[in-house]
This record gives structure tokens, sequence and C-alpha cells, in this order.
């Protein structure tokens, strides 16, 4: 077990960045296969964060499912303003650029 914060990654592969996340984040990948609900379910108790990559979509019933989510990190050009990241309770929505 370890004691680093366990966060989702989604979309395209970004190997340079999950490197130099892997350092202070436990980082977990889920395929876009058919059995997605089943690895999230595995996984939806210890998530707390969520990178993503472009063109990924990140819905309320994503989020929904990830009881301890704290944050989203979108590592992409561009975002909309209306992202769902409102509707949940708990997730706050703060927009920034690199």
């Amino acid at each position: 077990m370890t004691d680093r914060t366990n966060l989702l990654i989604l979309g395209e592969k970004l190997p340079a960045l999950e490197d130099l996340l892997c350092t202070d984040f436990q980082l977990h990948r889920i395929s876009m296969t058919d059995n997605r609900g089943k690895q999230l379910e595995k996984l939806s108790h210890l998530i707390k964060g969520i990178a993503v990559s472009s063109h990924f979509p990140i819905d309320r019933d994503l989020m929904m499912r990830l009881p301890h989510l704290q944050i989203i990190a979108c590592c992409s050009v561009g975002l909309r303003k209306d992202f769902s990241v409102k509707l949940v309770k708990g997730v706050e929505s703060r927009w920034g650029s690199c």
C-alpha cells in the first residue's frame, strides 16, 4: 500500500507527463473496453483525482462513480467553461492556464 494520492489517467497516453506524475501519485489507467465500468468500480474508492488528455469526455456519470474525487486536471488545449464538474457536489471548478 502506498501513501501517494491515487490519480486516474484518462485519454491519450502522455508518457512525459505520466513519468512526472508517477513520482508523487499512484497512477491508474483504465482501458476503453466494454468492461470499463467494472474496472472503474474496483478503483472508485481510491481515486481522488483525474488527469485527462484531449478528447476524453468527463461527464457527470463518471464523476459520480468517484466518491472521493477532489480535482480534475485537463492536459489539453482549450476547455469548455460549461464543463459538467459544476454539477457534482464537492468538486470545485477553477480555471487557469499554463
